[in-house]
């Protein structure tokens, strides 16, 4: 019996992964206080981050880079990696396809970070392109702007692909203070740092001032601690004190923050009647 074809739209081919191109460098990690459940890809993510211009992926219990690591890279705070030796990934082999998919999708990563012009979100285990200069449709406080969802994929022959598809977002350009002022009674379920594009659980707004409100652990207060990352005052003495819970998993999944409402912007979705936003 034939195999049954698989139809892949938006998805270019872009070149086979030779042998060469499939060779990469393993090594094994070691903690000086090992993470316990899913703390673990945390941890080993960050490493990932950590090893300089070398881009590495898991492969089970290791990780494996298209490049060596340099000396001085092979240990960090609490952490060390050592070299096992190199290895040519199969492709027909899950994991190890999955693998060339995550060095391949970390080098994406990096060169849509070079352009100039759009900017770049994960979105999944892609990478979205907008444009401010799209707009599709706005209103008071809202967008829709049309963007490029970009993924790589790689079959089980070693064909590395692009994956580009028409992606739209629900964009406010407001801060989370400036959306509660507008619309107070049109929920958030999501919002996003400012600064660095880090989301959030939205758990709940309230009338606490950053001046009243201490965190214990590190005993100062909210105002004191952003004064501390370099906000600015203005964005301090005209933000109210939200609510918000970590998106990422881990021990303090459940673990409630006070943020700030200036330096936060909401994360809007199609959840949200149009009716209550104003055109």
């Amino acid at each position: 019996m034939s195999d049954r074809p698989i139809v892949c739209l938006n998805r270019f081919s872009v070149y086979p992964l030779d042998s060469q191109a499939r060779t990469v460098a393993r090594y094994g990690y070691s903690f000086s206080a090992p993470p316990e459940g899913p703390d673990i890809y945390r941890a080993v993510g960050s490493i990932l981050y950590k090893i300089g211009r070398a881009v590495g992926a898991r492969l089970g219990s290791e990780i494996v880079t298209t490049t060596p690591i340099a000396e001085a890279q092979l240990q960090g705070d609490g952490w060390s990696l050592n070299y096992i030796g190199d290895k040519v990934l199969d492709p027909a082999i899950s994991v190890e396809r999955k693998a060339l998919g995550g060095l391949h999708r970390r080098h994406l990563h990096w060169s849509l970070r070079q352009l100039n012009g759009p900017q770049v979100e994960k979105s999944g285990s892609g990478f979205v392109l907008w444009d401010d200069t799209k707009v599709k449709k706005q209103g008071n406080g809202w967008q829709v702007l049309k963007g490029a969802l970009v993924d790589v994929a790689v079959d089980d022959e070693g064909l590395f692909s692009l994956e580009i598809d028409t992606h739209y977002r629900f964009y406010s350009p407001w801060t989370v203070q400036e959306w509660l002022d507008n619309y107070p009674e049109v929920p958030l379920s999501f919002v996003r740092n400012v600064s660095d594009g880090r989301s959030w659980y939205f758990v709940k707004p309230s009338a606490e001032r950053p001046e009243d409100v201490q965190i214990k652990a590190l005993g100062k207060t909210l105002a004191e601690y952003h004064r501390s990352l370099n906000a600015s005052e203005q964005a301090i003495q005209t933000s109210s004190v939200v609510y918000v819970r970590h998106t990422t998993k881990g021990n303090w999944d459940n673990d409630t923050v006070p943020h700030l409402s200036q330096l936060l912007s909401p994360c809007l979705s199609t959840h949200i009647p149009p009716f209550e936003l104003s055109h």
